[in-house]
């Protein structure tokens, strides 16, 4: 997603935007998937615990990488369209819900 979005800033490419707009989607689904697996992995086994929290962190910042990189992609829509639809007013705008 990083990839690309720098892509849709060099290149000026709104269709290459609007996919990184959309991955973000998968991203987010993909994280609230492994979220809940990891709880219930250290609800079910105690010595699972550290380890599953240290991947906790990984895909939340893997997830935030991809929120990022759909607010690049978003700046880049606004500039190329001068469209606000996808343009975040506020940082919490891309907050995942439990």
């Amino acid at each position: 997603m990083v990839h690309d979005a720098l892509e849709a800033i060099i290149r000026h490419d709104v269709q290459c935007a609007e996919a990184v707009i959309a991955a973000d989607d998968e991203v987010d689904a993909l994280y609230r998937r492994m979220r809940r697996d990891l709880q219930q992995a250290m609800l079910q086994e105690p010595s699972n615990i550290v380890p599953a929290s240290h991947l906790m962190f990984v895909v939340h910042y893997l997830e935030r990488i991809g929120d990022h990189s759909a607010g690049i992609a978003e700046r880049v829509l606004y500039r190329e369209t001068g469209d606000l639809r996808h343009l975040s007013m506020s940082s919490g705008s891309h907050a995942i819900a439990a």
